[in-house]
């Protein structure tokens, strides 16, 4: 199991697109700004090594990412689009001695969810991959992963 930590580590990023769509929230009183992408925006982001320092600088689109997430897909199914914002938001996914990946933190634009799971299928190099609606009480990644550990091994 991984561990993901939350974090405001920004990434630099350049897009080979127009820039994406920046949102304005105002969380406990202070303004905050929310990057919006489409599911296949090329952008910047860097994969951390598995021990040792440094990163290896990358480029690609939200399915490059997720699919470089360590762990993420291997249970076969495809997270619901609420648990692939709060992962995305996050802007690190580090899974200690596999790895991991950083970029600047983001949310799928609306209405990219489909294509993004389509997108996912089609590359996914693993065997099959699925998208299947979790149970109501799902509401994040932890009860997600909590929940696939279920219906997938009984645990």
């Amino acid at each position: 199991m991984f561990v993901l930590v939350a974090a405001n580590l920004m990434v630099a990023a350049c897009t080979d697109s127009e820039e994406p769509a920046r949102i304005d929230n105002m969380e406990n009183g202070i303004e905050s700004v929310t990057l919006e992408r489409t599911y296949d925006e090329v952008f910047a982001f860097e994969m951390l090594p598995a021990t040792g320092p440094g990163t290896t600088p990358e480029r690609g689109n939200t399915v490059d990412l997720l699919l470089n997430m360590p762990y993420l897909l291997t249970s076969g199914l495809i997270p619901p689009e609420f648990v692939i914002n709060e992962l995305l938001s996050q802007g690190l996914n580090d899974a200690g001695m596999s790895g991991g990946v950083q970029w600047e933190p983001y949310r799928l634009r609306p209405g990219d969810f489909d294509a993004l799971a389509q997108a996912l299928q089609r590359a996914y190099a693993h065997g099959e991959l699925r998208y299947k609606a979790p149970d109501t009480w799902v509401r994040n990644f932890q009860d997600w992963h909590v929940w696939v550990m279920y219906i997938k091994h009984g645990v």
